[in-house]
């Protein structure tokens, strides 16, 4: 287990520098940091002893908490310096208690990004179907998405940043992400010139990937605290990603 802790931060160094479809990912990744916000994820921790809790939701309550471990650490020392021992110890968990859920630290990372990458679909779905008659869905869509990335500054994080190359799993769920995301603003215009049926281009899951980039850019460099201030350009980038063809 431990090979294959440095064969994942080995391959990360090894890495190419863009995401799906040419995206430039994040590269601001300071060598260490943390949340001043952060809570650790041990203060989750069901009492010691015996207790009257059924087992499937202790069970559930110690998968939660390795899963926000992992991001956090993610967040803080990146994939490389990331290992099943530093998990274990955030989540307040032992490691065989790791291993009761899941087989390796790889399946770990891909649990907690697919856990990252549900939670921001979810937010960006209520939005698009809460608007307003009237309201730029778009818009609404980009404000609840800044507002999900500042309650989860390490999950909106771990969503822009570059994923190592021995993780491929990591990669095709971002693909898998972005166009989701393309497809839900895409049919929130529910325009006639745009065929919703019809699956997002690449240009369009370009220009999602870019934001869920400037997102995490910015979370690497104030850990959430002025998300607010790329509502402007968030909102413009995703119009652009999802408005329907000028019509000559």
């Amino acid at each position: 287990m431990a090979e294959r802790e440095r064969e994942i931060g080995s391959e990360q160094g090894r890495g190419g520098g863009r995401g799906a479809f040419g995206a430039r990912t994040s590269t601001s990744v300071p060598e260490s940091r943390t949340l001043r916000s952060s809570s650790p994820f041990a203060a989750y921790r069901l009492p010691a002893g015996r207790s009257s809790i059924p087992r499937e939701l202790a069970a559930e309550n110690q998968r939660w908490r390795m899963l926000g471990a992992t991001a956090l650490i993610l967040f803080e020392e990146g994939y490389a310096h990331t290992t099943v021992a530093k998990v274990a110890g955030c989540a307040g968990v032992s490691r065989k208690t790791f291993y009761e859920h899941f087989d390796d630290l790889a399946g770990c990372m891909l649990a907690t990004y697919e856990m990252a990458a549900g939670s921001l679909l979810d937010a960006v779905q209520a939005a698009c179907e809460e608007a307003e008659e009237g309201e730029d869905p778009v818009a609404v869509a980009a404000r609840r998405g800044l507002e999900f990335a500042a309650a989860e500054p390490t999950l909106a994080y771990l969503l822009g940043v570059e994923t190592p190359v021995g993780l491929p799993a990591l990669a095709a769920q971002w693909e898998k992400l972005i166009a989701k995301l393309a497809s839900l603003l895409a049919l929130a215009w529910e325009t006639e010139a745009q065929d919703p049926s019809e699956l997002p281009s690449i240009g369009q899951r370009a220009m999602v990937g870019a934001a869920l980039v400037l997102v995490a850019d910015q979370i690497g460099r104030d850990g959430g605290d002025d998300l607010d201030v790329l509502e402007p350009s968030l909102t413009a980038l995703l119009g652009r990603a999802t408005a329907p063809p000028a019509i000559a």
